[in-house]
């Protein structure tokens, strides 16, 4: 394997440094492989694989430590699944074909998922340019077919903090909030997030 860069110490300093800042920025490039912007039904995200926004703005990274993280570039933190931890260390990230999307290893089996399960068949997983991971029942062929179940632009704490008939209802049962503003909120124009508005989808 060749070297990514022979240092020449007969050149200046500030050359020297340059050369090294690009081959730090290669090896970060090398270590973060993009998939593209879909993660579909039974396929995995592996570790330092990433999904990447067609926009190239936004990535969400399954990191070694087990944490699945959604940057704006260069590395801005946007969202996170908050699985680092040892027993979801080195693992992958698996589109379920009962619509969950869960971290799994070798070891411990699912040590997260994000409990958008519903009847088995075909979902996807995808990065929008707005940096929104988003699950839909369907293909990624047929979007306009497609069936919207989770996404991250929605905060269940604040949706129901907001809204007290909601509050009421659910309580703080994030996965029946998460699934009200899928069907209903979205629809009425209630906002999903802190300082979001309704987008739409």
């Amino acid at each position: 394997m060749k070297p990514l860069f022979v240092a020449r110490w007969t050149g200046s300093g500030k050359q020297v440094f340059a050369m090294f800042a690009l081959a730090l920025c290669a090896a970060v490039a090398q270590a973060q492989q993009s998939i593209g912007n879909t993660l579909t039904t039974n396929k995995a995200l592996e570790n330092n694989q990433m999904l990447e926004s067609t926009n190239k703005n936004y990535k969400a990274v399954m990191q070694g430590d087990g944490n699945f993280v959604v940057y704006r570039a260069p590395s801005t933190f946007i969202w996170a699944s908050g699985s680092n931890g040892p027993r979801a260390a080195n693992g992958k990230l698996v589109m379920q074909g009962d619509g969950n999307v869960c971290i799994t290893t070798a070891a411990n089996g699912n040590v997260w998922c994000n409990f958008s399960n519903g009847p088995v068949g075909n979902y996807f997983l995808i990065l929008r340019d707005s940096g929104d991971l988003e699950v839909y029942n369907g293909t990624p062929a047929n979007t306009a077919a497609a069936t919207l179940v989770w996404t991250t632009l929605l905060d269940p704490n604040y949706y129901a903090n907001r809204y007290a008939d909601l509050k009421q209802a659910f309580g703080s049962d994030a996965r029946r909030l998460m699934d009200h503003w899928v069907v209903y909120g979205r629809f009425e124009g209630r906002s999903p997030k802190n300082g979001i508005s309704d987008e739409g989808r």
